[in-house]
């Protein structure tokens, strides 16, 4: 593994543990709720055939859902990132450096 590797995986490392910190936030969780209630209210109190804002209330919610597995994706890549550097220092060890 060469030292820019190592580098990128503490980098993703950091990233993951912030993604982490947003995702568990009580604000962050009621904010998400918020918006997506505000959508299913929207959907509800428009007529069936606005399809201009059912649409519109899909895109919102396809972009929160979005928001939220990009998220995920940085998490995933910390856990990655972290599976690198253990089996860096695993190898560090047996080598003896």
């Amino acid at each position: 593994m060469s030292l820019e590797e190592v580098k990128q995986a503490k980098h993703d490392l950091n990233r993951a543990s912030l993604a982490e910190q947003v995702v568990s936030n009580s604000i962050y969780q009621e904010a998400i709720t918020m918006m997506k209630a505000d959508c299913f209210r929207l959907f509800e109190s428009s007529n069936q055939s606005d399809e201009q804002k059912h649409n519109e209330v899909w895109l919102q919610l396809n972009a929160i859902k979005e928001f939220q597995l990009n998220l995920e994706y940085i998490m995933d890549n910390g856990v990655m990132a972290k599976q690198t550097l253990t089996a860096l220092e695993r190898v560090k060890k047996v080598v003896g450096l």
